[in-house]
Formats: C-alpha cells, sequence, structure tokens
C-alpha cells in the first residue's frame, strides 16, 4: 500500500513544510513565530504557524519556523502545508450514535435514512447507559486502533 507521505529509511529526517498548531509549542517563545494568514479568514481560526518537524526514531527533536535551518543535510520531506500531529486525531466523531447498527440499521445507505433512523433509534433506546456503553466501546476501539484524541459532538 503506497502513502500519500514516503517516509525515509533512516533514523533522522525532517518534516518541511508543515502546519502545527501553536499550543503544541509551548510557551518559549511560540508568540513569535507568524501565524498563517490563510487560515485566519472568517469565523474559524486555527491558531497554526508553519514548521519543519526533526524526527529521530520515534521522537520529535525539534520544531523550527518553516525553511529556517536545513544546513545539516538531513533528508527533508515536503508535507505540503498538511498538518503534523503526533498521533492521530479525530476530528469529527459521533460517539452517542456509533454501534447501533445491528438494532436500527440504514434501510437505504442514504443520509436522509441515516439521520430518520437515529432519530427514530434516539428516541426508542437511548438511555443513559446505553449511550454510554456504546461511547465507552467506541472509545477503547478508537484507543486500541492507534487514535489519542477524539473530537466529538454529544
Amino acid at each position: 500500500m503506497t502513502s500519500f507521505l514516503q517516509v525515509p529509511n533512516v533514523c533522522r529526517y525532517r518534516l518541511t513544510n508543515g502546519r502545527v498548531p501553536r499550543c503544541f509549542l509551548g510557551s518559549d517563545g511560540s508568540a513569535n513565530w507568524p501565524l498563517i494568514e490563510q487560515f485566519q479568514q472568517g469565523a474559524y481560526r486555527e491558531d497554526l504557524v508553519a514548521a519543519d518537524v526533526e524526527i529521530q526514531g520515534d521522537r520529535v527533536l525539534s520544531i523550527s519556523p518553516a525553511g529556517r535551518d536545513d544546513s545539516d543535510d538531513l533528508p527533508g520531506i515536503d508535507v505540503q502545508a498538511g498538518l503534523i500531529w503526533p498521533c492521530f486525531v479525530d476530528m469529527h466523531t459521533h460517539l452517542d450514535k456509533g454501534h447501533i447498527w445491528s438494532r436500527s440499521p440504514n434501510p437505504d445507505g442514504t443520509f436522509s435514512s441515516a439521520l430518520e433512523t437515529v432519530k427514530q433509534d434516539s428516541a426508542l433506546l437511548w438511555q443513559a447507559e446505553d449511550v454510554y456503553r456504546r461511547a465507552e466501546f467506541g472509545l477503547r476501539c478508537s484507543y486500541a486502533h492507534g487514535t489519542q484524541a477524539i473530537r466529538t459532538h454529544l
């Protein structure tokens, strides 16, 4: 299987031209990093900075402003302004709606049928214990498969 990102077969390399949430940088001068202006327009303001990330083995060695230092001849991988996260993050999930297929399958696979099916299932079967059990199972499955953070809508 081919990945969108080909990591070199070396222990140390640099991800270049990435976007990193400023909160990853801590308080040691990150306020001086310029924000990515294209992400600052409109209602959704993301606090992203352009960064290069140096990796050795399974550790982040350094995060620096994009394009600042390429004098050490490390292999570089241009991530083309992609977001760089330290782990998988599920940015949109509905833990309350998960794991109801066995009792309330979507009859035709359409979005409108999914909405109606969930509406009916919730009216009939959603008690606190049921939602808790399904959400906990969803969290455990996500964690078991490498997810480290979930943004959910309950």
